[in-house]
């Protein structure tokens, strides 16, 4: 699948790419699609910047499956770290437990930096007290319903705006859903990242005891209209 370019962030983030003073926050619900527009920006930067030093870590990837303290994340960056106009791109930030005074060293250093965080640590406006007045925050949304028929029509996807709009309010716009092109898989996949959110991002960080209570509530917001 051809990926999109999702032009709606990057214009307003494109006006940051070599601000060293200001740290870079992608925040929003898990898949929405924040790791896609920060590789989007790195490659954009490749291309306008000449030899840019380009750090890009990506917790979540395995290779950093041990990487739990701020120690580790700053040696990382320091055995990357080369000649050039600096930039530290750092996907899933949340892995890394007091990860603020190692970012805020390097933005120090000048280094234009961008990261992104999904869980309800970077959502829930904490971050305010670790780098008031040092960062920028862009919230992040899965596929507007444009993006979803874009992104249909620059893979050959057929499109229908009536069903296309009414699959959109059942499902909503998760960008990795609409690779599949079995309705049963997507619903398959939703329901993953659903559980996924519940599970990492409200009972484990909220300590809720009553899952089933839980799931009730959010079936009931979930069915009525806003």
């Amino acid at each position: 699948m051809k990926e999109l370019k999702r032009e709606r962030y990057l214009k307003m983030i494109r006006p940051f790419y070599n601000d060293g003073g200001m740290i870079k926050v992608l925040t929003g619900i898990r898949r929405c699609g924040k790791s896609t527009i920060m590789r989007q920006i790195s490659d954009e930067i490749r291309e306008q910047v000449p030899d840019p030093d380009i750090i890009y870590l990506d917790l979540d990837d395995e290779v950093y499956r041990d990487m739990t303290s701020p120690d580790q994340l700053d040696e990382e960056i320091k055995k990357s770290a080369s000649k050039g106009r600096k930039y530290l791109f750092i996907d899933e930030i949340q892995n890394i437990s007091g990860f603020e005074k190692v970012i805020e060293s390097y933005r120090k250093k000048d280094y234009s930096i961008f990261i992104t965080g999904s869980n309800s640590y970077l959502l829930s406006g904490e971050l305010v007290t670790k780098l008031t007045g040092r960062y920028l925050e862009f919230k992040i949304l899965p596929f507007s319903f444009s993006e979803v028929q874009e992104y249909r029509g620059i893979n050959g996807i057929s499109r229908d705006d009536v069903s296309d709009f009414n699959d959109y309010l059942i499902y909503g716009g998760l960008p990795k859903r609409f690779d599949y092109p079995d309705v049963s898989v997507q619903q398959r996949y939703v329901f993953t990242v659903i559980e996924e959110t519940k599970k990492k991002d409200i009972l484990r960080r909220n300590k809720v005891r009553n899952k089933q209570l839980l799931d009730q509530m959010i079936g009931f917001i979930a069915s009525v209209p806003s």
